[in-house]
């Protein structure tokens, strides 16, 4: 992963002032977050999070084949649905998605490597009395601990128009972000978003 990041960059100083159209400006979007694992036992489920993510992009038209960096403040987690409650995971995280586009006529699809770095961690749980509690959870490398890097794969299609980019997306984690010998935890969501360009 962090070799295609360093050839996708390459890529991008090269490229640069070829592009016959730069784009620059904010992005925002609403997103649902899941999460696929097999720490759970039996009687419990994840479900879909809301949450969102806001930022920059840019895109670079190469021809019919386009560059579109963004750079997200974002909401991950996931969600676990007991009997009677639900006990939400949440993560702030800065978000790379690196995306190759084809386009044509204004509509755009393709996609690429996304890079995460998860600052904070929480969770909002219930109790052995069923009372409410707030708990920060640690980063690291550590039993009990979930790993502050994250990667996946976007895919992504969308349309230009005028100034105007919005595009839906699905993300699939390709990182482990727990550290229990022989268990998984991956990350995904999908969501839409829009963008503005400034430039």
């Amino acid at each position: 992963m962090k070799k295609t990041f360093i050839l996708i960059c390459l890529l991008l100083s090269v490229k640069l002032t070829q592009a016959q159209k730069i784009a620059v400006g904010p992005m925002a979007g609403f997103r649902m977050n899941t999460a696929s694992t097999d720490l759970l036992p039996s009687d419990e489920s994840l479900t879909l999070q809301p949450n969102f993510h806001v930022g920059a992009f840019a895109h670079l038209q190469l021809g019919k084949i386009a560059l579109q960096p963004q750079l997200f403040f974002a909401g991950r987690g996931w969600s676990v649905k007991h009997e009677d409650h639900t006990d939400k995971t949440n993560i702030w995280a800065i978000d790379l998605p690196l995306n190759l586009l084809y386009t044509w006529k204004g509509f755009y699809v393709g996609g690429g490597p996304v890079l995460t770095w998860q600052l904070s961690a929480s969770q909002h749980a219930h109790g052995l009395n069923g009372e409410e509690v707030e708990i920060d959870l640690e980063l690291g490398k550590e039993p009990g601990q979930i790993r502050p890097f994250n990667s996946g794969i976007q895919l992504m299609a969308g349309y230009k128009l005028s100034k105007f980019h919005g595009s839906v997306f699905y993300n699939f984690g390709l990182s482990n972000l727990t550290n229990v010998p022989d268990r998984s935890l991956r990350t995904g969501m999908f969501g839409l978003q829009i963008g503005y360009s400034l430039l």
